[in-house]
This record gives structure tokens, C-alpha cells and sequence, in this order.
């Protein structure tokens, strides 16, 4: 073990006998960008070293662990290390990265000290997309690289030149000449702060312009944003009723803090105290300009009875709705007839955990351009009607529990669906215990192999029809009936 002074970044857990390949290699890569790694590699982690491994966790920032299969099984005995390594950094608020390789699957249950990590943000290994998945798992670490950059010596050098040459212009325009045009040299936080009035963003003809800031939260765990502040302010939003958005500034109060994109006072939000809560409202003349990133936008508005959009605020301009609404548990109905989604490519677990939704409109979403819709209405469980004819999934890969324990759901169509690209529908309809009537399109036999399908109809008792747009033999070569109750009847097309 290394010297007690020295500080790690990033703590890596791994289960020695199918974790540590990936361990390693990820280690490797890390290192050699600059960050300081601790991986265990000759410890067999007993007597004081276990002591001193915790400590190494408590000072680190980010926290992998590697959920290799079967990776968190002995995690039900106290003693064993793996649990006792991500419960210290659970308990320790660390920034906890799940990393997925092979055929991991959670237990069903997990010890109540390590359960949370079944909510985190997890990344899937892929050999042949190695590297992009490891830039994904950098930008989801808080620590900073400790590599030096170029651009530490660039700026400086650049804003010599720079002043070298207004000094020597400087004469020559006293005299009256006119000297050739100075490169723009890009402004600093600071300098923008201080000159944002003299260069506003222009007024725009409509709501164009008028596009909200990307909310300010502290890190991608979005299990625990209802303590993230509400843009930046003292509020939280587990503080927040409701949320309604304006089509004009009029009624905003002096206080309203500037939350556009530009900074140019375009979008304003305000807050009102209602009982123990606060109304949220944010306006914009002429509406609201949705920015691209909407991911966690409304994540942990917990206490949240309603958010209302109207007309005025408008999505055409979004590419990204992952956990968008996840977690606001007190919602019970929620219209979306006004979203424009042409552009939307991921919807991963945009309404996961809207445990009492009873009323959703989607009925008008564009979902030609979407890729992901994991976990798309997970532990919706007062949803009883969910009408998605409209949805176009040619681009799909991923539904992988789409409906997961959706427990009052009795019926659903998704006969029009595309699947020639899904590879992931494991636990698709886990635990939908109140379906009845299920209608399925053909599924692309082409991809038999690949196809992960585990637990796909697990817990649905009720279960009786399933129609497929099929034949047997594609049913069978899918292997699609694996998980099916005993009771329910196949209809084929």
C-alpha cells in the first residue's frame, strides 16, 4: 500500500475472480489521464489493511465498482468486503459509479446499507466501444484530471502576443491611423458577468431566444435530487408544490433570478410560499425555450402536485429527457400534449419512480430520432392507461424494464412498435401483476443471439392473452416464452 499521506481521486472495488480484468484496465486508462487511482491489486484485504482500505475510500471523491456477474451475490454476509467497501462510500456521500460488465444481473434483494446502488447511474461495458464508454465514465466523475494541459501555458502565451501587439497599434492609432482589427479574445466568466447588459443576447421576435439554463445540480446521482437546490438558489427542490410556466414576465417579482441561458434576463424564476411549500414559477416573454440537455430537469420534485406548462414552454430544441421527471412522487397527472420530442434521442427512465401518476399525455411525442426508452415508466404504478400507438421505435435498442412493476396497467398495445434494433428487453414487464391483455409486434429473429430477455414477463399473474404479430416458430427462435405464466394463451397473427 502506498504512503497514508497520499490522497487518491477515484477508489476502484472490484470481486477478484471475474472483476478484475476490467478493474485493471480501467485503472490503466485513468492513471495515464491523469488521475490518481487506488486498485488493490496484491492486498487480500485483511486484519489493519481493512481499516486503512476504508479510510482510502472516505478521502477519495469517486467511488467504481465493478458489478462483474454475480459480482454483489456474497453481499448478504456482513463480513464480505465488497459490501463493506461500497457501504463506506454510500454512507460517505461518495460519487458512486457502477460499472456493468458481462451478464450482471441485481439480486432481488440487497442488504438495506448498499440497496442505493441499485438507483445509480450505471455504465455497461462494451469491448468494441471501449473508449467511448470510458470518456462516458470520466464525465461522470467529479474528480479532476491532474494531467497537465497545454491550455495552461497556451493562454498565457496567446494573451502576451496579444498585448504585444495592441502596444505597438496603440501609437500608430494616436496619430490617427486606423489599425488592422484585433482577434476577439473570448471572455472570461468574470467578464462576461460584468458586461452581460452591454452584450445581451438580441430580443428575440418570439420565445427563440428566450432559453432556460440547464438547472444547476451537484452530480448525476439523481436518486437524492430532491436536497439539489432549485437553480442555483437556497430552495430545494423537495421544497417545491408545484410548477407552472409563464408566457410573460409581468408578474415576475424583483427578486426573480435570472435563469436563461444567456444571462440576459430573458427567463426568470420566482418562488411563492404556499404552506410548508413553495410555487414555483418560471416565465419568459412569449414562452419558454426548453434547453437541449433536460435530463433531471424536474428529478426529486418529490412533493410536487403539479407542473404546468401550457403553451409556454417549448421543446423542439431537446435532445435529451433521461430521468426528466423521475421521482416526483405526488404528481397524479401530467399533459405533454404540447412537447415537440422530433429531436429527443434518449428517454431513459424519464418517468421512473411517478409512483401515484394516474393521467399521462404523451399522445402527441415524436419519437422517430429516440434510441433508449429504458426504464422509460418504471415503478409507474397507478398508471392504468397508457396509450403510446403514436410511438415510433425504428431507432430503439434498449427497453429493457420499459413497464417494470407498472402493477395497475391491465392492458397494453404495442402492436405497432418496431423492434428490428432492440437487444435489450429484459424485465420489460417485471412484476406488471394487473396485465391481462398484452399485444406484441414481431420481434427481428435475426438477432436471436443478442437479445437479452431475462425475467421478461416475471410476476405478471394475470397474464392471460398474448397476441403476437407472428408466427410460432418466431416465437419459439426469440425465446420469448420463457417467463410466461402457466395460464396465458399466445395468439398468433
Amino acid at each position: 500500500m502506498k504512503k497514508k499521506d497520499e490522497r487518491y481521486d477515484i477508489f476502484i472495488s472490484y470481486r477478484r475472480d471475474n472483476g478484475w480484468d476490467t478493474a485493471k484496465h480501467l485503472r490503466d486508462i485513468l492513471t495515464a489521464k491523469g488521475y490518481r487511482v487506488f486498485f488493490d491489486v496484491d492486498s487480500l484485504r485483511s486484519g489493519d489493511f481493512n481499516r486503512a482500505l476504508l479510510d482510502v475510500i472516505k478521502n477519495c471523491t469517486d467511488f467504481i465498482i465493478i458489478l462483474s456477474p454475480n459480482a454483489l451475490d456474497r453481499c448478504v454476509n456482513e463480513g464480505d468486503w465488497v459490501r463493506q467497501e461500497l457501504a463506506c462510500a454510500l454512507e460517505a456521500g461518495k460519487n458512486v459509479i457502477p460499472v456493468i460488465s458481462g451478464k450482471f444481473h441485481f439480486p432481488e434483494k440487497l442488504p438495506e446499507d448498499i440497496n442505493a446502488v441499485r438507483w445509480k447511474n450505471a455504465i455497461t461495458v462494451n469491448i468494441e466501444f471501449f473508449d467511448a464508454m470510458v470518456e462516458k465514465l470520466i464525465s461522470f466523475l467529479h474528480s479532476k484530471s491532474h494531467k497537465p494541459s497545454i491550455l495552461r501555458w497556451l493562454i498565457p502565451a496567446a494573451v502576451i502576443c496579444l498585448a504585444a501587439v495592441v502596444m505597438i497599434l496603440q501609437p500608430w492609432k494616436k496619430q490617427g491611423g486606423e489599425p488592422s482589427p484585433v482577434p476577439e479574445v473570448q471572455a472570461t466568466p468574470a467578464q462576461v458577468e460584468t458586461t452581460q447588459t452591454e452584450n445581451a443576447q438580441p430580443e428575440a421576435s418570439g420565445y427563440e431566444n428566450n432559453v432556460l439554463m440547464s438547472d444547476i445540480f451537484p452530480s448525476t446521482d439523481w436518486y437524492n435530487a430532491e436536497k439539489w437546490t432549485v437553480f442555483g438558489s437556497e430552495i430545494t427542490r423537495g421544497e417545491i408544490g408545484s410548477v407552472t410556466f409563464l408566457d410573460t414576465l409581468e408578474d415576475a417579482t424583483k427578486d426573480a433570478w435570472d435563469v436563461s441561458q444567456y444571462g440576459d434576463g430573458s427567463v426568470k424564476a420566482w418562488t411563492e410560499k404556499n404552506g410548508e411549500l413553495y410555487d414555483l414559477y418560471i416565465a419568459g416573454k412569449g414562452g419558454v425555450c426548453a434547453p437541449a440537455d433536460c435530463s433531471v430537469l424536474f428529478s426529486g420534485y418529490r412533493n410536487a402536485k403539479s407542473i404546468n406548462f401550457g403553451s409556454a414552454f417549448h421543446t423542439e430544441k431537446t435532445v435529451d429527457m433521461r430521468y426528466m421527471f423521475s421521482i416526483c412522487e405526488s404528481l397524479r397527472g401530467l399533459n405533454l400534449s404540447t412537447f415537440r420530442t422530433e429531436n429527443v434521442t434518449d428517454m431513459n427512465s424519464m418517468f421512473q419512480y411517478c409512483s401515484n401518476l394516474q393521467v399521462l399525455d404523451i399522445s402527441s411525442f415524436s419519437t422517430s430520432a429516440v434510441k433508449n426508452m429504458g426504464r422509460m415508466f418504471m415503478e409507474c404504478r397507478a398508471l392504468a392507461m397508457l396509450d403510446l400507438s403514436g410511438f415510433d421505435t425504428a431507432r430503439v435498442t434498449n427497453m429493457a424494464e420499459m413497464f417494470y412493476r407498472c402493477s395497475s396497467l391491465r392492458e397494453l398495445d404495442l402492436s405497432s412498435f418496431i423492434m428490428s434494433k432492440v437487444s435489450d428487453i429484459s424485465r420489460m414487464f417485471f412484476k406488471c401483476t394487473s396485465i391481462t391483455d398484452l399485444k406484441l409486434s414481431r420481434f427481428d429473429t435475426a438477432m436471436d443471439q443478442e437479445l437479452k430477455r431475462d425475467s421478461l414477463f416475471e410476476g405478471c399473474t394475470m397474464l392471460s392473452d398474448v397476441y403476437f404479430d407472428g408466427t410460432e416458430a418466431e416465437w419459439s427462435a426469440a425465446g420469448l416464452g420463457e417467463t410466461l405464466p402457466e395460464s396465458a394463451t399466445v395468439h398468433f397473427a
